[in-house]
């Protein structure tokens, strides 16, 4: 498992909530509250979500996201949004 990844794991934090300022997310918002979580439970990494790869249900809004830490390793994860409260949940890519 990559150091990224294994530290999500580890520390618990896999399933990171991380709250929005208002609700009604859009999608380009989701974007940010993602990078955001994701950089923030990781210091030092940069965080980067696809674009062309968002996902859309009823309530939430799924995005692909890749973790470079301050090493250079890389991880990719999952980060789901709730569209009503802007709430992410960062989950860990396993393979």
């Amino acid at each position: 498992m990559k150091a990224v990844a294994a530290a999500l794991v580890v520390s618990g934090l896999a399933g990171i909530m991380a709250p929005a300022a208002v609700a009604d997310v859009s999608t380009a918002k989701g974007k940010r509250i993602c990078t955001e979580a994701a950089e923030a439970q990781n210091p030092g990494a940069k965080a980067r979500v696809n674009s062309r790869d968002i996902r859309t249900t009823e309530t939430t809004y799924l995005y692909q996201v890749r973790i470079t830490d301050a090493e250079g390793n890389r991880s990719d994860a999952t980060c789901t949004v709730v569209k009503e409260s802007g709430e992410a949940k960062l989950t860990a890519n396993q393979g």
